[in-house]
């Protein structure tokens, strides 16, 4: 797995599920942005891959064989940044409209 210059995306979050039987393996890339999931039975499959800061990438309708070996690769592209902030309203005083700033020089 890597991102859009080429560069591993290590400990990104992999999910295999199996569209037959809804069992999913979940795995971790190593910090060479690979990962394996062994002993899968045959059948119809969707891989879903994520990591902070990149979109979350699926692949779906990867058909599996008895004894087939299937490489999925992804190419992460940046997501968007979302951050939110919280404020209590006991810690508002609702009895003052002003409002002060100490400015140094």
């Amino acid at each position: 797995m890597t991102d859009s210059s080429g560069a591993a995306v290590a400990k990104a979050k992999v999910t295999v599920l199996n569209l037959n039987t809804n069992v999913a393996v979940p795995t971790t890339t190593t910090g060479a942005g690979d990962y394996t999931v062994p002993y899968l039975k045959p059948g119809v499959y969707s891989v879903t891959a994520s990591a902070p800061g990149f979109d979350v990438e699926t692949q779906t309708g990867i058909a599996l064989q008895v004894s087939q070996t299937v490489t999925i690769n992804f190419s992460m592209k940046v997501g968007a940044v979302t951050e939110s902030i919280v404020v209590n309203g006991a810690q508002l005083d609702h009895d003052k409209s002003d409002v002060g700033e100490v400015v140094r020089e």
